[in-house]
Formats: C-alpha cells, structure tokens, sequence
C-alpha cells in the first residue's frame, strides 16, 4: 500500500512592498514569467517580463496562498524580479498572480509550483543520443523550437514507476499543444500522449518499469511547429497519475476516503475533509485533491466538488431504472459509467410542483464522459432531458414535478462509451435566490481590473443574471483598500447591469486587495453574489478560449495620482424619446510628476448607455481645453426613467490611464408632444404649405421652436414656434427653380424647447416631399391640325 499524503495550504499570503524611482506610467502588461515554477519548500527569484513593468513595482496580488513574496525590484522599465519563499505545504499547480505598481494592475499569470527541484533545459538534446540525463524527481523547464523534439534521459530500475507530465498550454502563454512519448533502453516505443481529460490539452503518462536501463522521454509539438514562446514544464518522477478520484464530491467538513483510479494494482486511498471557502473552493465549490506517495506529489491534482448536502453513492446493479430504493433530495449523486453501455439510475420522490435543479458534473471535474442527463416518471416517460448545458458538455435540467410520484434520473454516456474512470457528479439542489456576476471588458478579451488614482474616481460595469429573485438588486464589494470607497445604484429590476464608482480619497496609501463582491435585495436582505471574473490565457482559432482562469474576487488597486480629473455637469432637464441631449464633461487640469500641468487631449465616453440611448464616443476634450460635449440621443423607444450615468475619461500619461465622473441621474421622458408629419408635394419656383400635426403632452413654458430638417435640396421652410397646447404647425414650403425634383423620404421636424433652463430637443421623422417640374416647362399635349389632304 502507499503511503498516504495529503498537502493543504496556508490560508494566507503576504505581500511586501519596495519603492524605487518615480517614473509616470500606466497599464503594466506582463508576458511571461522566468522561469515559469518554482519547488514548493524552497525560495525562489522568478523574472517577470513585459512592458511598463519598472514604475515602483510594489506588490504581487496573489489569488491562492501558499507563495510569499520576499523583495520586488525594477529591472528597467519592462521587467521587474521577485524573490519568493514557497511553503512546503503550498498546494502544487498554477497560482494566479498579478504585479501591481505604482500605476496600476497588470494582466493576470500564472507561477506553477511543483514538488520536484527545478532545472533548465540543455540544448543539444534533439535526439535519442544527445537526450539530457536527468534524475527521477526533476522538474524541466524549456521549450520546443520549431520542428524540433526535446529528448530527455531518465535511469530506472526493474519495476520502477515513471511518471511524465507536461505543463504546456496550461502555463497560459500561447496556444500549445505538446505531445509526448516514452521510449525504452531498447529504443522501442512503450507509450505516447496528446491530450488526456485528467490534465486536458497536456499530455501525461505513467509506465512500470520492465527492465533496468535508461528510458527516454520525448516531448515535441503535436504538428511541429514551435518557437521561443513554446515553453513547458517537463515533470518526470514516480508520482502517481491518476485519471479520476471517487467519490468526485465531498460534503463540506466531513472527513471524505478518496480513491484515486489509476493502472495501480492497488489503489490509492487518502482521507481528506473541505469546507467551502478553502483555497480554490469559492462561488464554483470546486477543490483540487492529489495523490501523495514516497515518490512525491504529482504537478496537478484531480477536482472535486464540495457539498452541503447527503451524498449517496451509486449501488450496483442499477441499470433498471426500476431498481433500488427512492433517496431524499436535495442530495448529491456520485457514480461511475463503469462500462460501455452503463445506464446508472437514481431513484426519488417528490411533491407536486417540488421544484429541483439538477446538474450533472462531468467534465468539470475532468471526467471523460460526455453525460446524458434524463428523468422519467413512475410510468417510464421521459418527463426532462439534457445533453449540453448552454454550450457546456454537462448536463443541467430544471424539474418540477407534475404530482406527488416516485421519479428516476439516469445518467449515461452520449458515445455509450464507459471505464473506472468515467465518474460522474449530479447535484439535485432546490432553487436559490442568488445573483451571477460578470465584469464587463473594456478592452475585449482582456479582463477589466479596478486602479483607482489616490484622490480620483474610476468605473466599472457589472453585469448580473438573476437566478429565482427579482426586483431592484445592489452590489457591493468587501475588503476594499484603504481610503477607497463604493457607490453602486441599485439595478433595476427589469435591467441586467449597472455601473459601479470606486473612489479614492487624497491620503489613501497604494495598495492591492482581491475584494469580494456582495449583493442586497430591494428589502436590503443579503443575497447571494457569485461573480465568475474570467481571464483569457490562450485564444484558438476565430477566438475560442482555450486555456483560462476564472477566479471569483475582483482585483482592486490604489495607484498614484493621474495629473486630471473630471466632473459631469448634472442635467436638469430630462432626454426625451426621439430626442437629443448634449452632456457636457469638465475637466480639472492638474500638475503631473515633472510639475507641469498636463495638457493633453483627453477622451471622453459613456461608461454604458441605458436600452435605446446612444452616445457619441469620439469625442475628446481638446490639448489644453477644460470642456467637451456630449452628444447623446435616444430611441423613439427608449426606456423611460431615471438612469445613473457616468463618463469615463482617459489619456496616454506614458500609458493608458483612466478615470470617471461622478454619477448623475440623467431622466428618459416621454416627448413634450407628438408631432404628425404629412407627404406633400410642390413645383419648382413654387410654393406649398406642409401641415404638421401637434398632439400636446407635457406642459412647457415659453415658445418651442420648429424647424425642417432633411429637405431636398433647393427647397427651404422658415423655422416657426409654437406654444403649448398648440396642435398644428404650418411651415411654408419654397422650392428654387432648379431644386432636386423626386421625392424625398424621411423629413424630419426638429422641436427645441427650453426647461429648467436647459434645451430639451425633439426629432420627428416620416415626413415626404416631391418635388415636380414647373408648369410651364412640361410637354405641351400633341394637337390635330388640317394639312393638304385632311378633312375640308
């Protein structure tokens, strides 16, 4: 039997902040890390590589703990080195980061820790006679050139276990695709690997040892291509490498006896016990386990879902879905496509109208099986089914129940494939009131951060789905920094998203924090808020993700100050359906670091526009302006009310820096009265009058004034005013002598009133003008005259 081991990490991280020259810059962007890991127990410099990198690196945010970072310093202004102490107990894998500066947050990348000591790649090794002997237990770091294979030696005894795993794709650099085999002292090919569902894009194999000698280990790019940004991490050693863990869910704070399924004789067994909150363990409940050994712990580990409800096992013989006893729901299924053809059944009861949601975890978990999820009736119909869940290869049905019965879920696999390792998880929850989280991005595929300037305001959009809740939700965010503040609007109930302001105060310190978003009901009841913040990695073909990391808090920053701010003026008057309104942005000029006031253009922007309002977005407030105005209309249906909006500006301050307004309530009214426009139509060098018809609505004070808008060319109409309550306009029309003859669709009234002090603008389209030709210039009619011959 092995040894059993099982690793946790500390729940904490520790960042330590050094300062070096002040430069202005913004936006850091890291590519890549040198080298990628490092050995868990060990201290470590790592290299990080990228662009404005060198204005006072301060802090690495880091997403899991287990990694402490030492000292932080400026190589340049692209790079930036780290010294870290690793724990010993830090869980292996990918551990999100981000670099924060003076200036702001960077992009997120991931540091991998492994168990084995760290070494490079030693070129020549391109074939089997110049492969790089290295010890069992060695993490390889390298990477593939183009048309190129990697050769690596390892020496073993009879019956020794190798195992081999590749962190390619995984690292989150570019899109690879390694592929790997295993040659033995013959030169005979024992094993070889593209994808596997335990380790997804990345290979990984395990063999036993027949004969003493030395075995080779080749790892090369699945179609050959290659290049200096083909990097990996080789693992070789004796760990175990299993393809499933069953149960594939615990319940949260019970002690859980893991069997891990491998080609092992005997399996490996380990107790664990999680509660929902642990490192990898947030909105997604979803913990990663591994497999400990004499020989070390593997680089990656096998998820499994943390429960707070029963879970019941699967009992063979269960392929009749008449078979076994009904179980009480809510309760977690767990079970295993153990064979081609298996159909594994669950029997229950349940309550008319008992709702469930019932979610199968396959895939999510690594499992290989693509799940079928069904439920049947007493009488053996199928009463709800579901193959994919919007795009996703798992399962999900939402049952209610017809009547008080006894009902079965079956779980098979779409290909009728099966194997030990085809495990599966099926989650039958009732409904819960919560609200899912997305932050939208600015800059497309690339994951928005908050960098909030010492003294400024910036914003961000959140969108949120509401699952069984309705009406008015408000966000919040927990563990904000120092000095920063939140105001966030309620989002209306009939509406999906909202902006939300962070503001920082002159005397807040720079800092980093990963802040937990919150969310209340219009009652001010807490409710339950998951936000899936996602980072993209590796982007394939027509920009499908292929490799990324969701992670579940928001990164928030204090950054220096940026040299402006600014301040949206607060509208008095509302935006009117069909009409448009100018919104003008001011701008506060500030001394920058060389003491200079910064002068240059600013642009300015909606952060977001409410359903049927447009803005324009290429406005900029001018080199050396204050001021800018807004151009913004809306839809003859936009939605009515009071919406809060909020324009952010940005500038190159030696990078992308950018800020926001306040927020103000702009209103969406109904138009003051609805305009009829008719078709008509006139001669040239004539006139003709065009009737507008008035129906009054809201009262105004003072004259309106109407004017034509979109008129053939050479005709012209004399702008009129009217008071309330008017209910027609007569414009008089006047078409030159060489006006465009035709017919003009679409001319258009444009009514400008004034309220509170403010133009409030109307448009009305539909109306029509023909233009005819002058009487005098059309054909005459042909006429009969008498000629020699004709009647006397």
């Amino acid at each position: 039997m092995r040894s059993n081991r099982f690793v946790s990490c500390s729940l904490a991280a520790i960042a330590l902040m050094a300062c070096v020259g002040v430069a202005i810059a913004a936006d850091p962007r890291v590519s890549r890390l040198e080298p990628h890991g490092a050995q868990r127990g060990t201290e470590a410099t790592i290299r990080i590589v990228g662009q404005r990198l060198g204005d006072r690196p301060e802090q690495l945010l880091f997403y899991e703990p287990g990694v402490e970072l030492l000292e932080l310093t400026a190589e340049g202004n692209d790079a930036a080195k780290a010294k870290l102490r690793i724990a010993p107990d830090c869980q292996p894998g990918p551990h999100a980061l981000r670099l924060r500066t003076a200036t702001g947050l960077s992009n997120l990348v991931t540091l991998h820790v492994g168990d084995y000591p760290e070494v490079a790649e030693q070129e020549p090794n391109n074939n089997d006679n110049e492969a790089q002997v290295v010890p069992l237990g060695t993490v390889i770091n390298g990477f593939v050139a183009r048309e190129e294979t990697d050769c690596f030696g390892v020496e073993l005894n009879a019956g020794q276990r190798l195992s081999v795993e590749v962190e390619g794709i995984r690292l989150g650099r570019v899109f690879f695709d390694p592929y790997l085999e295993i040659a033995g002292p013959s030169g005979a090919l024992l094993a070889a690997c593209d994808d596997t569902a335990a380790t997804r894009q990345d290979p990984s194999l395990s063999i036993v040892a027949k004969e003493a000698g030395l075995y080779l280990v080749r790892l090369r790019e699945s179609a050959l291509r290659g290049g200096n940004d083909r990097t990996y991490r080789l693992h070789i050693g004796g760990f175990a490498r299993p393809a499933a863990v069953f149960p594939p869910a615990v319940r949260a704070g019970e002690a859980t006896n893991l069997t891990f399924i491998d080609e092992s004789p005997e399996p490996i067994t380990q107790e664990a016990t999680h509660s929902v909150g642990r490192r990898g363990v947030h909105a997604s409940r979803v913990a990663e386990v591994f497999a400990g050994g004499p020989d070390g712990v593997g680089p990656s580990g096998m998820p499994v879902r943390v429960v707070n409800a029963p879970i019941v096992a699967e009992a063979e013989p269960n392929n009749d879905r008449n078979a076994g006893e009904p179980i009480a729901l809510p309760a977690t299924m767990v079970g295993s496509i153990g064979q081609p053809g298996d159909l594994d059944h669950f029997p229950f009861t349940a309550k008319k109208n008992e709702t469930f949601e019932l979610r199968v975890l396959a895939r999510r978990l690594r499992s290989p099986i693509d799940p079928v999820l069904r439920v049947y009736d007493e009488s053996g119909k199928q009463v709800a089914a579901n193959d994919d869940d919007q795009g996703h290869p798992d399962g999900y049905v939402r049952f209610r129940a017809p009547s008080d019965s006894r009902f079965v879920v079956r779980v098979e696999d779409y290909m009728k494939r099966g194997g030990p390792e085809y495990v599966y998880a099926v989650e039958a929850t009732r409904p819960r009131p919560r609200v899912e989280l997305t932050i939208h991005e600015f800059r497309r595929y690339i994951a928005t951060t908050v960098n909030v300037p010492r003294g400024n305001r910036t914003a961000i959009l959140v969108n949120a789905s509401r699952k069984d809740v309705g009406g008015a939700v408000t966000l919040g965010f927990d563990g904000l920094p120092e000095g920063v503040s939140v105001e966030a609007p309620a989002i209306a109930g009939n509406y999906y998203r909202g902006p939300v302001v962070f503001s920082a105060t002159d005397a807040a310190p720079n800092a980093g924090v990963l802040a937990t978003p919150t969310a209340q009901r219009e009652d001010g009841k807490p409710l339950a808020a998951e936000l899936d913040h996602q980072s993209w990695l590796v982007r394939g073909q027509n920009n499908v993700p292929m490799w990324t990391y969701n992670a579940h808090r928001t990164p928030v920053a204090v950054t220096e100050p940026v040299p402006f701010r600014v301040k949206l003026a607060e509208p008095k008057a509302p935006l009117v359906q069909s009409g448009a309104k100018d919104l003008r942005v001011v701008a506060e000029r500030l001394a920058g670091a060389d003491g200079k006031t910064f002068d240059g253009a600013i642009r300015v922007r909606m952060l977001y526009h409410s359903p049927g309002v447009s803005s324009n977005r290429s406005r900029s407030i001018a080199a050396g302006k204050t001021e800018v105005d807004i151009p913004v209309t809306a839809a003859g249906n936009a939605r009515l009310g009071d919406w809060d909006v909020v324009m952010t500006a940005e500038a190159n301050v030696g990078g992308n820096v950018q800020v926001c307004t306040q927020l103000v309530k702009l209103r969406i009214a109904e138009p003051y009265f609805t305009l009829s426009l008719p078709k008509t139509s006139l001669e040239r060098g004539a006139s003709a009058d065009f009737r507008v018809a008035i129906e009054p609505a809201t009262e105004f004070a003072g004259p309106a004034k109407l004017e034509l808008i979109n008129l053939p060319h050479g005709v012209t109409a004399a702008p009129l005013e009217v008071e309330h309550g008017a209910t027609e306009a007569t414009f008089r029309l006047t078409a030159t002598k060489d006006a465009r003859l035709g017919r003009q669709r679409n001319v258009s009234v444009r009514a400008v009133l004034t309220d509170s002090g403010e133009p409030v603008t109307h448009t009305r389209g539909g109306g029509e003008i023909v233009v005819d030709p002058a009487a005098d210039t059309k054909k005459p009619e042909a006429t009969q005259t008498a000629s020699s011959g004709g009647a006397k």
